[in-house]
């Protein structure tokens, strides 16, 4: 009669064990990720808006028509919220804004991260593009964006307020 070798090594329950513990672990960690890259897309989101008043303010002053940033934009408005929004809205040209920044202070603007229309990518869909209306100067992005609680923005949340020049002189 043959004896049978006492092997040592892993066996198949430690092993099942090993896999369910180490999917419980990773678990929370691709949770995590996914909010992460949520995160990075609202801040994204937020930088855009930033870099557009910014340059918006800088290339048109407020006593200079806004007229000129790109073609007015014919599309549905009907999520424009601002109470002081008047009735024409323009797409920004990107290219040309950051042109006439550059004229100004010797600085390109940088780069958006959403909004591919506005550098004229005839490819992009007709709702990825930046839009600003003439009298308030209110930015949108025409696609809207999702936030953490599910509301689609169209717009970097602010106070906007009409001033009346008049109440100045």
């Amino acid at each position: 009669m043959q004896k049978i070798k006492n092997e040592k090594g892993i066996t198949l329950i430690v092993l099942v064990i090993t896999v369910i513990v180490l999917g419980l672990i990773s678990i929370p960690t691709a949770l995590k990720i996914n909010d992460i890259i949520a995160l990075n897309r609202i801040t994204k989101f937020k930088d855009d808006f930033t870099i557009l008043s910014e340059t918006v303010s800088q290339v048109y002053p407020s006593d200079k028509s806004i007229s000129t940033i790109g073609d007015v934009y014919n599309g549905d408005t009907s999520f424009c919220d601002n109470q002081n929004d008047g009735d024409t809205y323009y797409i920004i040209n990107a290219n040309q804004l950051s042109s006439d920044l550059f004229g100004k202070v010797e600085s390109k603007m940088e780069a958006l991260n959403f909004g591919k229309r506005n550098y004229g990518d005839l490819d992009a869909t007709d709702d990825d593009v930046y839009i600003i209306n003439g009298e308030s100067r209110t930015i949108y992005y025409v696609g809207g964006f999702e936030n953490a609680s599910g509301q689609i923005i169209f717009r970097y949340p602010g106070n906007y307020t009409k001033i009346n020049m008049q109440n100045f002189d």
